[in-house]
């Protein structure tokens, strides 16, 4: 029995890395505040520079790149933590104020603070 295998034609066996990976979701958690709603994402490796906000239309998008420093001289044989950049989309069902947002990002964790829309409040209405 022959036991070299060979590929079918529909199979590369070629590696090709992707140019472009494919980005992962960061571990987050979203607690509603009274007047607001605090958003926590872990973002290890991840500078300031590098981390892009959007909201629009009630949905907020996330992107990040981490960036491991590595040791001039030295050369990387194997990392066990992903250089992947971070993605996350999620859309509030509760009106968010976008003008009052805050963010703030400390040792690798994001702290988002959102605002929420005030309730409308009932009122009297004088008859004259």
């Amino acid at each position: 029995m022959n036991t070299s295998s060979t590929l079918p034609s529909s199979v590369d066996s070629t590696h090709k890395t992707n140019p472009t990976p494919t980005p992962r979701a960061p571990r987050y958690s979203v607690e509603p505040q009274e007047n607001s709603v605090l958003l926590r994402v872990e973002l290890p490796a991840v500078p300031r520079e590098s981390l892009r906000i959007e909201f629009e239309d009630q949905t907020l998008t996330l992107q990040a790149q981490p960036q491991r420093p590595q040791a001039e001289g030295w050369q990387k044989l194997h990392s066990e933590i992903s250089q992947r950049p971070y993605q996350l989309r999620l859309r509030f069902q509760m009106p968010v104020v976008e003008d009052g947002a805050q963010a703030r990002l400390e040792d690798g964790v994001l702290w988002l603070t959102l605002p929420l829309q005030a309730k409308a409040q009932p009122r009297q209405i004088p008859v004259n």
